[in-house]
């Protein structure tokens, strides 16, 4: 079943590098979503569906990264199309949060301007790894 799953062959590094960042993210996500859930309103009168509305995009980001995961794992040649869409959107999201807001960059933390920079460049890197020549040796089939 793993020679299967991983033809043989173990993924790049720079996949490697891809699968980790997806399964901490999800890890992440799911661990806001239990977190929020855990401090939601205790009464029918408190509004269950905008809690359920804002708990939805953790969800959504969990789902995404295991998806792309399994993608990847399998070497399905849609892999390296929605993870370059997927890592772009991250970084140009960041980046767009930063200037159409620039009230809000004077507001952050040195910790947290560092943050949003190197969520910029890890977007940017995990696509670019993806695209890299192993990567696309392993997800695209001639």
């Amino acid at each position: 079943m793993l020679r299967l799953f991983f033809r043989g062959e173990p993924l790049p590094f720079a996949l490697r590098a891809v699968l980790c960042f997806l399964l901490f993210h999800a890890a992440e996500s799911i661990g806001r979503a239990a977190g929020d859930f855990s401090m939601r309103p205790q009464g029918p009168e408190e509004g269950l569906f905008e809690f359920l509305f804002a708990l939805a995009p953790h969800g959504l980001y969990a789902a995404f990264d295991l998806l792309l995961a399994i993608q990847i794992l399998l070497r399905a040649s849609a892999a390296l199309f929605w993870g370059v869409v997927y890592f772009w959107g991250l970084a140009l999201a960041t980046g767009a949060s930063l200037v159409l807001e620039p009230a809000r960059w004077p507001a952050l933390s040195a910790i947290e301007r560092a943050r949003e920079l190197l969520s910029i460049a890890i977007g940017l890197g995990l696509a670019l790894a993806l695209l890299s020549e192993p990567g696309r040796r392993t997800l695209v089939r001639d």
